[in-house]
């Protein structure tokens, strides 16, 4: 899951983020209606937090409402 500013340490990881290609943002609420639904999406851990601009706005809505 994304977490709004923090710093990552080196035990931090991010993710899963997930998409269903290169052209896709990505991913990581199942309740997002553009959520991947393929057999083989590509899956992305990371140290880091992804740029926002690669993140999907839903997804990000979708977590704010917890």
């Amino acid at each position: 899951m994304l977490k709004k500013n923090v710093k990552a340490t080196q035990a931090d990881v991010f993710g899963p983020f997930i998409r269903a290609g290169k052209d896709d943002k990505w991913h990581w609420e199942k309740r997002c209606s553009h959520y991947p639904q393929i057999d083989n999406p590509e899956v992305r851990f990371c140290s880091y937090s992804p740029d926002m601009e690669e993140l999907c706005e839903e997804c990000m809505n979708l977590q704010e409402k917890e």
